[in-house]
């Protein structure tokens, strides 16, 4: 019976050196959250939230999904890039 208390006690002190639970963590803070416009080649550009990175179609300064007010916005033309050699690529194959 001591055997459990050991293991019990054991997890505690492990749990208590390893910082405690998930909760009392501090979440970074995203201070100042941007719009992160994604534009494409032949769709609609997208929209990114920069506190929670998720993606929406609405042209909006609030974060439809975590409330963040963006207090500016920035592009990324990545997939706009993608895409555009991919439309090359399609266009030197049809000759």
């Amino acid at each position: 019976m001591s055997f459990v208390w050991v293991i019990i006690g054991a997890a505690l002190v492990l749990g208590l050196l390893s910082g405690g639970s998930k909760g009392s963590r501090r979440k970074p803070e995203n201070r100042d959250p941007v719009r992160i416009d994604h534009p494409h080649v032949i769709e609609d550009t997208d929209y990114e939230c920069s506190a929670c990175h998720k993606r929406f179609r609405g042209n909006t300064m609030t974060c439809p999904y975590c409330g963040a007010r963006f207090t500016g916005r920035t592009e990324d033309t990545e997939e706009w890039e993608e895409e555009e050699d991919e439309l090359e690529a399609w266009d030197e194959e049809d000759g």
